[in-house]
């Protein structure tokens, strides 16, 4: 496989990829422990919602400023202040006993993950050979993908055994271990110190019309950013429907953490065969066209979910549309690093995942206010409709470009 063929023969990769597995593993316990942690304390309520949305504020609120933040320090440094943080502030969930503190923890995670989210993006630009970036993508989300497997099954198990205190706990020594591991990588920062010193506050304000004029010049970058909003509204609701799922077949405390690891388990297998579909399929069809399908089939496949066939049926689904959402996602990502130069991936990446983290907000909240007028089944047919609504338009576009195929190297 040429993902171990990457791994071989570049050093700086492969170092990168055991830090993202022990630093993947670790977030995904916590992305399933803590909504768990938050329901066993409020239910489903308004205190569960807003606690959820909470955490992203941040995002929504700095996204601006944090492409100077990663130009002034770096991706890397960014990085590893952000995992440390995490690790840190997830240790003090159990130990608190309010509403307010635990709102407040979430709100300094929220803060930790606003400055983490673009750096690592941006690092991983740096890390991934030039020319294989389907191939270092695909490496890099079948990592992902595979801790999304393990890692609501392990948290799950820990919480069964240990309790969810004991689990933060163990999840905040392991985010420090990847702390160390990314802190010894050996990537080298970006020097953007001089410019910087021009003026901070400038950098910040000339965000805005520089990520505009970004979008302006490159139809295809807005193109992929407007599908990314409907994607991220999709993902937000689908949060909240998963939930409410687990708990239609049982305890939500084994079966929340069953439903993630289905949709890690697709999306494993997605990552391995993503080189050869896209391979095969660029052959005639252009890459963005192939991005298109496989998003939009993804939505197609996830209806499947308004039939009510059972927990086999159900983790059925669950795989089958992760393998067509991991394909468009490492198509995405590698037509972004291809198109946009490095210098400017700092800013595209601090602006749009705001917007996007805005967008899951509101997909969360949406879900959870649909979730108390119309049957649970209605709502996932409202959040599949995003996707639709943020595609469709740009099937044209998608259908004629030939050149992202070409800038990707995928041939």
């Amino acid at each position: 496989m040429i993902f171990w063929k990457i791994a071989k023969n570049e050093k700086m990769f492969r170092r990168y990829l055991a830090a993202l597995f022990l630093w993947e593993w670790t977030q995904w316990m916590l992305v399933t422990a803590i909504p768990l942690f938050l329901h066993q304390r409020y239910g489903l309520g308004k205190e569960f919602v807003f606690s959820i949305v909470i955490e992203l504020l941040p995002g929504i609120l700095l996204g601006p400023i944090i492409g100077s933040w990663i130009d002034r320090w770096g991706a890397k440094r960014v990085t590893t202040l952000d995992i440390a943080a995490y690790s840190i502030l997830v240790t003090l969930l159990p130990l608190s006993s309010s509403l307010w503190q635990v709102q407040l923890i979430l709100l300094g995670i929220g803060i930790a993950k606003t400055a983490g989210s673009p750096a690592s993006l941006t690092l991983r630009a740096r890390v991934i050979p030039k020319g294989l970036e389907i191939q270092g993508n695909a490496a890099i989300m079948g990592i992902e993908r595979l801790c999304k497997i393990i890692g609501p099954l392990a948290a799950s198990m820990a919480i069964l055994v240990f309790g969810i205190g004991t689990m933060l706990l163990l999840c905040s020594f392991a985010g420090l271990a990847a702390f160390a591991l990314f802190y010894m990588l050996p990537a080298a920062e970006s020097q953007k110190q001089a410019e910087n010193e021009n003026g901070f506050t400038k950098a910040i304000f000339s965000a805005l019309p520089a990520f505009f004029g970004l979008l302006s010049r490159d139809r295809m970058i807005a193109a992929f950013v407007v599908t990314a909003i409907g994607y991220s509204l999709l993902l937000g609701m689908l949060k909240i429907f998963l939930l409410s799922l687990a708990g239609l077949y049982g305890d939500p405390q084994q079966y929340w953490g069953l439903l993630l690891a289905a949709q890690g388990l697709g999306s494993l297998a997605g990552a391995l065969v993503c080189d050869r579909v896209v391979n095969r399929l660029t052959r005639t069809y252009s890459l963005t066209w192939v991005y298109f399908l496989f998003g939009l089939g993804e939505a197609v496949l996830l209806t499947g979910l308004a039939f009510p066939l059972g927990l086999t049926w159900t983790l059925f689904v669950l795989v089958l549309a992760a393998v067509f959402e991991i394909v468009a996602t490492i198509i995405y990502f590698s037509v972004i690093q291809t198109r946009i130069p490095y210098e400017q991936q700092g800013l595209f990446n601090s602006m749009t995942l705001p917007v996007l983290d805005t967008c899951y907000a509101a997909g969360i909240m949406l879900s959870g206010a649909l979730l108390s007028t119309l049957p649970i089944f209605s709502v996932l047919l409202v959040c599949l409709g995003f996707m639709l609504v943020t595609h469709l338009p740009f099937a044209r576009l998608f259908f004629r470009d030939r050149a992202a195929e070409a800038s990707t190297g995928s041939e």
